[in-house]
């Protein structure tokens, strides 16, 4: 399970400086009830209306037709509703307006990726690297594009590199976490999980994934120990529930094996 969607993290980042994407020449008044209005939908978007936020977004775009702060959050609500090449073509339009604006990049970029258009996808991660080659937001949607086709070793790079650039983001801690576990990297993956713990004891999912990580280096006691933690703050989570499973089977098996054959 990733720990956060992309969407979101395109929208936060909107939120932060969405008067920057307004251009100079609009009027001073006209510009901050673009402002407003696109803020005002990043809100409903959040809350789940995604048909409020779409009408702040078009009346935004009435008041400034050059809005790309007002295309990206058009784009973000098509891409969550599978409408891939129709967000595409808003993210394309915000680049027209914006050239510079990495989040256009990388938003088309994932949008490309729900179309299939693996190879143009790569393309806009890369441009989006080029204008800002330390930006964690396109480091870890690229990250979890390779984790998505298994290119494990790949995604732990980008992975690295934007944990470098943001040490204290726990969700790309976590991210690259399940990443390691995938690449059998269990140490490096327990590494990291600690440093979750550490800020969040009761995080379910950290738990359950450290306790994946011990199963990968067979010490199946111990991964029971923390998929028990992780069911015992959330009963029925189903992840805990089948690992821990598999974890008591396996040490079973390991008990009978080390009985030897009856007599």
């Amino acid at each position: 399970m990733k720990r956060r969607l992309l969407a979101l993290a395109l929208a936060a980042a909107l939120c932060a400086d969405v008067a920057t994407a307004e251009p100079a020449a609009t009027p001073a008044a006209e510009s901050n009830a673009v402002d407003q209005r696109v803020r005002q939908a990043q809100a409903r978007a959040a809350a789940g209306d995604a048909s409020g936020a779409r009408k702040l977004y078009d009346e935004a775009l009435a008041l400034d037709p050059r809005s790309a702060a007002a295309m990206m959050g058009r784009a973000e609500l098509l891409d969550a509703a599978g409408k891939h090449l129709a967000a595409a073509d808003e993210y394309t339009r915000a680049i027209a307006i914006d050239p510079m604006n990495v989040r256009a990049w990388v938003g088309r970029a994932v949008a490309r990726l729900g179309d299939e258009s693996y190879t143009r996808a790569m393309e806009d991660f890369d441009r989006a690297l080029a204008i800002d080659p330390k930006s964690t937001l396109a480091l870890d949607a690229r990250a979890d594009f390779f984790r998505s086709v298994r290119r494990y070793d790949l995604a732990v790079a980008d992975y690295d590199a934007a944990v470098g650039r943001a040490p204290d983001n726990l969700a790309l801690r976590y991210n690259r976490a399940m990443a390691l576990v995938d690449l059998g990297r269990h140490d490096r993956a327990i590494r990291d999980l600690n440093v979750i713990l550490r800020r969040s004891a009761q995080d379910r999912d950290a738990l359950t994934l450290k306790g994946e990580a011990y199963a990968g280096l067979k010490d199946f006691a111990r991964a029971v120990d923390y998929y028990d933690a992780a069911l015992a703050i959330d009963p029925k989570f189903e992840r805990a529930l089948k690992m821990r499973a598999q974890a008591r089977a396996e040490t079973t098996a390991a008990a009978g094996g080390a009985a030897g054959p009856k007599r």
